[in-house]
């Protein structure tokens, strides 16, 4: 079973399996062949240097593409917004699935929902996680909480900057389960390429020792979310006060918010279930969604659809497109 909200059944072959599915909640994060991240000098100014209009293909590469990663080819969706003519520059939203899925399933509605959600307002790139060949995770795609896909980002977006009309200001990132433990790594390591991150049902930044930059923060996470792996009910556990709300807390003290207080236990309530964190910097608020969701192949671990794609698009493109610092 490849769809990571559909997970269900891999506990009924092997229940050792899927209580190790746990492991969600420490995703690899080893050393990097590629070495340690460095932030490109004068990024920053490079990008808000950026001609308001572009002079490129009206019809550039869209669909399933792939691009080399240190002698390794990676595969990625790419979605281009409604009137996309290679001179308005249009925003990029990078999004990451969970384990065992795909960019593809990422983007349809019965998953993620990120192209509805986007509703042609934004560039959407949504790449393939590796298989795993060995070990625990042999057979299933996930995130390598490192520089091994964290140069897959680099490039990926050097490839836009070059090739396609997009706006270096307003780049988002979002993902799910360990794409939200992905989305997190990026936001600490390469928070100056990232005007706003959404992770969503996960946790991380695990090592923030090397954070950059402050982008806007959007959390989501269902407060019900299970403690330990008990299917069929809890086919995952990624349990919201040891991931999303450390997250939070990070995040909070990152963009001077003021202190969030006792954590909450509760889904909040209105349409979407979402509040603004209090006192943070004008320009990386921290946003914090608390929502009472859940599917038959994931429980209370599943990606909350359809609102929540069309939630983060909504807040990111009120953003004031100004660079991070």
């Amino acid at each position: 079973i490849r769809r990571d909200h559909r997970a269900v059944a891999m506990w009924v072959s092997d229940r050792s399996r899927a209580i190790r599915f746990v492991l969600l909640l420490l995703p690899a994060c080893a050393g990097s062949p590629l070495g340690a991240y460095k932030q490109p000098a004068g990024w920053e100014e490079g990008a808000r240097a950026f001609s308001k209009f572009c002079a490129l293909p009206a019809v550039p590469p869209s669909g399933r593409l792939s691009i080399e990663v240190a002698g390794v080819t990676r595969d990625f969706e790419l979605v281009l917004p409604s009137g996309y003519n290679g001179l308005k520059r249009f925003p990029v939203l990078f999004a990451w699935h969970g384990t065992s899925s795909s960019g593809d399933e990422f983007l349809d509605r019965y998953y993620g929902a990120i192209s509805d959600g986007a509703a042609g307002r934004a560039l959407i790139v949504a790449p393939d996680g590796l298989v795993e060949h060995e070990g625990e995770w042999a057979g299933m795609t996930r995130w390598q909480l490192s520089n091994f896909d964290g140069a897959f980002f680099d490039q990926l977006l050097d490839k836009l900057n070059r090739e396609y009309c997009i706006d270096p200001a307003r780049v988002f990132s979002t993902g799910h389960s360990i794409g939200a433990y992905f989305t997190n790594y990026l936001g600490c390591t390469r928070g100056t390429r990232l005007r706003a991150i959404a992770p969503i049902a996960g946790g991380g930044p695990l090592d923030t020792s090397d954070c950059v930059g402050h982008p806007a923060v959007l959390i989501g996470h269902n407060p019900a979310e299970c403690a330990t792996v008990s299917p069929p009910k809890c086919p995952f556990a990624v349990p919201w006060a040891d991931t999303g709300w450390i997250s939070t807390q990070f995040w909070a003290e990152r963009n001077g918010c003021d202190d969030p207080g006792a954590m909450p236990t509760a889904p909040y309530k209105g349409e979407p279930p979402c509040r603004a964190l209090a006192g943070c910097d004008p320009d990386a608020p921290v946003t914090l969604c608390l929502y009472d969701y859940e599917s038959m192949f994931a429980g209370p671990h599943a990606w909350p659809t359809p609102w929540m794609a069309r939630m983060i698009v909504d807040s990111f493109l009120r953003l004031p497109a100004s660079g991070n610092d």
